[in-house]
């Protein structure tokens, strides 16, 4: 909590993702929350279909070499492995940018063992937010957000990427 003469700020660090039934939203977090008129977010999250535009528009490619091809020769089987053990097939990520490709990998293991974005702390808090007709405003947009992640260098993004097929190896060890 900060706080002034005439203004209670409360922050709250949440994660993208939870597990089902973890009790979270009650006493102090809620007793915020009901308090507060308004809720900031990192990013208020658009609808899946605009999400799924702006990823789509920002993380794909639909023309030279694969992200296979662009991976240095020694971590193309780790990366082949990891997409594989997603259960899908090896060129299943071969059109994405190399951030998108990062940033789906290291969902995939948390997803496995249940974890969820409609459990995260940001779409209850702003579910609870609209049904207490509360504003609801970002610090970012999704656009934004993404942006970041498309405006590493390609250097940048294939380390991004190498470094999480290798912390994928190193979980399975």
């Amino acid at each position: 909590m900060v706080k002034d003469a005439d203004t209670t700020i409360y922050l709250f660090g949440t994660i993208h993702v939870l597990k089902p039934g973890l009790s979270w939203f009650d006493e102090a977090v809620k007793t915020a929350f009901d308090k507060s008129d308004q809720l900031v977010l990192e990013m208020v999250q658009p609808d899946q279909a605009t999400m799924q535009q702006i990823v789509m528009k920002n993380g794909i490619v639909t023309t030279g070499p694969t992200l296979t091809e662009q991976l240095p020769a020694d971590k193309r089987g780790a990366y082949l492995k990891a997409v594989t053990d997603m259960g899908l097939p090896p060129q299943a990520f071969d059109r994405m940018k190399p951030w998108l490709a990062g940033v789906t990998l290291s969902l995939a293991p948390i997803q496995k063992l249940g974890y969820n974005p409609e459990n995260g702390p940001e779409k209850v808090l702003a579910d609870a937010a609209k049904a207490a007709n509360k504003p609801v405003a970002g610090l970012e947009t999704a656009e934004q957000q993404i942006g970041y992640f498309n405006g590493l260098s390609q250097k940048a993004q294939i380390d991004f990427l190498t470094s999480t097929v290798d912390d994928l190896s190193l979980k399975q060890i």
